[in-house]
């Protein structure tokens, strides 16, 4: 009855590079650090989440996670520009703007000289810290996240959606920009798809309730009372007609009732004769707790 959660946990931490201070310019060459910002800037217009990846030094998270989170962004930045460049030897600062969703963002981050050129330091990407409001994840772009999971993010707007999905209903946006952490608390409602999930899970489980055949099973809402005519039990038979009714609370408990079952029990009765009775309960109902655990909903009964 009780299945294995499956649960992806994408997690980071942005460390904050110093700003340097230094001259105010903008290089022209090839390797410096203000093309490699507006570079960096660019490819996140662009939605080119591979190139703008490739140029962060030291990314908490893999190039390839950051990239494929950003082609399930929400919306991306527009009209990037770098405004001015402050060097110090092999760190540099350098000051930005751009628009998002119609709001005009502006702000630093550091660059580094390496081997190969200018590259970018952790402060250029965000971070959004996840908040479930039911069960213990959310998705974000396309990957189940636990919450309270700081998630590294190349800027741009992401949405943040209930987990299970499908199951869950409510979204929230994120805003990522360079340097920033995002709280996101995640708004959850029961899906109409969950009240038939649990439905289903339930009926399946009282036709393995019904299948026992050599005594009255637990935990499953079902009382015989065999032992007002019978001394002692051979055999038991259920018969359902009508499955128990879910009602699910926002506690994360659900009762079913108004269920049908017959049981018709064998055995032998007190004078020594092997006899049968049979038994009907209009009011079978069951009880338990629904839980969500990462991208997995769990149904116990008791």
């Amino acid at each position: 009855m009780k299945r294995a959660a499956v649960v992806a946990i994408v997690a980071g931490a942005v460390v904050l590079a110093g700003a340097a201070v230094g001259v105010v310019f903008l290089a022209n060459s090839a390797d410096g650090p203000a093309e490699a910002a507006q570079s960096y800037l660019s490819a996140l217009a662009s939605g080119d989440g591979e190139s703008a990846a490739d140029l962060i030094v030291g990314s908490p998270r893999d190039a390839s996670e950051l990239a494929s989170a950003l082609d399930s962004a929400a919306s991306l930045i527009t009209s990037p520009e770098v405004m001015s460049v402050d060097v110090a030897d092999a760190q540099a600062t350098a000051a930005f703007a751009f628009s998002l969703e119609g709001e005009i963002v502006e702000g630093t981050f550091t660059l580094v000289k390496t081997a190969d050129g200018w590259g970018l330091a952790d402060d250029a990407v965000g971070v959004i810290v996840p908040t479930a409001q039911q069960g213990d994840s959310v998705m974000i772009a396309g990957t189940l996240v636990s919450s309270d999971t700081t998630v590294v993010l190349l800027p741009a707007t992401y949405s943040v959606t209930a987990a299970p999905v499908g199951l869950l209903e409510g979204t929230v946006t994120a805003r990522v920009t360079p340097g920033a952490t995002v709280d996101a608390a995640t708004p959850a409602e029961l899906s109409a798809e969950a009240v038939a999930t649990v439905q289903r899970q339930l009926d399946a489980y009282a036709d393995v309730c019904a299948a026992s055949v050599d005594s009255v099973p637990d935990e499953c809402g079902i009382r015989v009372p065999w032992g007002v005519d019978l001394a002692s039990l051979h055999r038991i038979a259920f018969q359902i007609s009508s499955y128990p009714i879910v009602d699910l609370s926002d506690d994360e408990s659900f009762r079913s009732s108004d269920g049908v079952i017959t049981a018709t029990a064998t055995g032998i009765t007190r004078d020594g004769e092997e006899r049968s009775f049979t038994y009907r309960a209009d009011d079978w109902a069951m009880q338990g707790t629904v839980q969500f655990i990462g991208n997995e909903m769990v149904l116990s009964v008791f």
